[in-house]
């Protein structure tokens, strides 16, 4: 992988663009706890201002890829909105939390 990028890195370069490292971030998939710090080593040696997000933290346009982080927040939020009114918990749900999907009328 890191031989795709470098060579990714250098094609460009040699049409006059170049890869902005700071806004690049390298997602360690299925990859043994053992090798992570001599694979980010490699990375960043090559990509200095390359970021390397904890799996908690990982999103594709926007959106969680982590879900059982999400899951957690949504199971405390609903723990907690039962503590108020109905009406006022609906509100909170449709207008506050952002989350409409959990608002859906059979």
């Amino acid at each position: 992988m890191l031989i795709n990028a470098t060579m990714i890195r250098d094609s460009l370069s040699l049409i006059g663009l170049e890869i902005n490292n700071s806004t690049c971030e390298l997602l360690l998939i299925n990859h043994i706890d053992i090798n992570k710090p001599q694979t980010s080593k490699l990375f960043q040696d090559q990509f200095p201002s390359l970021s390397i997000p904890d799996p908690i933290h990982w999103q594709l346009l926007r959106s969680p890829l982590y879900l059982k982080a999400k899951i957690n927040v949504l199971d405390s939020i609903t723990e907690n909105l039962e503590l108020v009114q109905p009406h006022q918990a609906f509100f909170i749900l449709k207008n506050c939390l952002s989350i409409p999907q959990l608002i859906s009328v059979g």
